[in-house]
Formats: C-alpha cells, structure tokens, sequence
C-alpha cells in the first residue's frame, strides 16, 4: 500500500481563482489611469512568461508584463510609455487587494488532507503577498509548509523540480500539528 508522507498543492488558478475576472480587473485598472490600455486584458495575460522581464520584487511583477504586452502587441506605445508603466503600477496596486475564490470542495478536501496528512502548498507568489491571501481566504492554519518560489529567492520558480523534491521530503519530516 502507499504511504503518503505529505499532500502538496499549488494555490493560484489550482485551488482558486481571482475574485475578479480578467476583464474586470483590467477595466478596474483602466479606471484607475482614467486611460484605456493600449492591449487587451486577453492580451496581457497571454504574454508567455518567458518574454517578461523576471521582476526582482512583487512590485515589479504588473510593469514589466505591461512593457512585455506592449512591445509584444505593436500597442500604438513604445514599451517604456509612461502610460505603461502607470498601468503596470495600478495593476500591481489592484492585484494586492483583490480576493479569491475558492473551487468547490477546496476547503473540505484542504481540512481533511491536514486532518490525515502532512499538507504543503508549493507557490510561485512572494512572501510579501502569499501569506497574506492565505490568512485573509482562512486556510493559512490548514497548511504546515509554504515554500514562496520566485526568481531571486532561495526557491527556484516553477516548473523547476527543486520545490517539489524538497518541499515533501521537509513537510513529511515534522510531525502534524493535528491528528
């Protein structure tokens, strides 16, 4: 029979979703500038990940994909625009007081896998914004381990394999907090 020492999981678009849909935070953020952005909500989240400068803090994270959607969607501005850059500060400002919403049963299955097992949740989002989203959606007492993987940090982002070889081996190590 398997053992399980650990249940892993990832947070962002796995066990929720943004209270807000794309379209909505965009025009949210369109508001903000009081400007419509030169490139689609579809547009700039379409953007691969590989073409966007990896930002050195959280706050870096909304300019450097608008510049990327910028150059990327022949937007009618030159990538380092003021407006680019506004836009990018106001999505980074709006993406930290956005909410989430969880898939149905998340919760459920979250209590129960801690209530049997070790539970981890592997994410690439910053300490400086994981921690929080977790306390205020009310799972941060269900997990015992939450590596925040990010270019710079000490855990590489993923899809590098280092967090999930090293999260379960350090989460299954210590004994649960509830039993």
């Amino acid at each position: 029979m398997l053992s399980v020492g650990a249940v892993c999981s990832d947070l962002d678009d796995t066990l929720c979703v943004p209270a807000f849909s794309d379209e909505t935070f965009h025009h949210r953020v369109a508001e903000r500038v009081d400007r419509r952005p030169p490139f689609s909500a579809g547009e700039l989240r379409a953007v691969p990940d590989d073409a966007v400068e990896q930002p050195a803090t959280t706050t870096e994270f909304f300019p450097n994909r608008c510049r990327a959607a910028a150059e990327r969607y022949d937007a009618e501005v030159e990538p380092n625009d003021p407006l680019v850059e506004r836009l990018g500060e106001a999505a980074g400002e709006r993406s930290a007081a956005v909410g989430v919403e969880f898939h149905d049963g998340v919760q459920r299955a979250l209590a129960f896998a801690h209530d049997h097992y070790r539970v981890a949740l592997v994410t690439d989002g910053r300490p400086e914004t994981q921690p929080p989203k977790l306390r205020q959606s009310g799972i941060a007492d269900e997990l015992d381990r939450v590596p925040c993987c990010h270019p710079g940090g000490a855990c590489p982002s993923k899809p590098a394999p280092e967090p999930f070889e090293w999260t379960p081996a350090r989460t299954s190590g210590s004994p649960p907090r509830r039993t």
